[in-house]
């Protein structure tokens, strides 16, 4: 279940909770009253990152929107829509936003080195996303649409190395191994390798 509501958006409170990415209309994510340990104070406009549930939730990062984050006159969704990009790889977090239907996408945050937050717990092999809102005694509305979650492409690499001479009439053999990066995502079908034999070798097996 979610976390505490109002200024904790959602997230303070959340049990075994990694990260948390707020993007803060009225600015009490950035508070310890309402985000967790640490943080400047109240920050409206803010998009704000803070840590794992084991950490109190630490106040990490937090950077005012270059544009209104919630379009309080809109009548109407289209009018209202930010498009948002979150993405890490290789354990670095950048954050962008799009305003406006067609609006570029606005680099916000990042790159940010999540091993290199003190206290902050590497990230799982797995996790899970989720989402929420909340408005504390304010009226609004919040959607998500068009929501795609993409992960990694497989990162692989090839090793070829040999044992004997291979000296004419004699014998030898080759090693091939096929190795995926650490924080590549999977593969997800069969991986097939091809090694091209010199002229004048006669292969026995595979």
């Amino acid at each position: 279940t979610a976390g505490k509501a109002g200024g904790a958006l959602g997230y303070d409170g959340l049990q075994g909770a990694i990260l948390g990415i707020g993007f803060d209309e009225f600015g009490n994510f950035s508070t310890t009253e309402f985000g967790g340990a640490g943080g400047p104070g109240l920050r409206p406009n803010s998009v704000v990152i803070r840590g794992a549930a084991s950490t109190n939730y630490t106040y990490i990062k937090g950077v005012t929107s270059p544009q209104p984050l919630a379009v309080d006159t809109a009548k109407s969704r289209a009018a209202a829509v930010r498009h948002v990009a979150i993405d890490i790889t290789d354990d670095v977090l950048n954050v962008s936003i799009g305003y406006g239907a067609n609006g570029q996408p606005v680099h916000v945050i990042g790159p940010l080195n999540l091993t290199a937050i003190s206290g902050q717990p590497t990230l799982p092999p797995t996790f899970k996303y989720g989402f929420s809102g909340s408005t504390g005694a304010a009226t609004a509305y919040h959607g998500i649409t068009n929501l795609v979650v993409s992960g990694l492409a497989p990162k692989l690499a090839l090793q070829v190395s040999h044992q004997g001479t291979f000296t004419a009439g004699g014998t030898g053999s080759y090693q091939v191994a096929v190795s995926n990066a650490p924080a590549a995502g999977p593969t997800i079908s069969p991986v097939t390798v091809s090694l091209p034999v010199p002229a004048g070798y006669t292969v026995q097996s595979a």
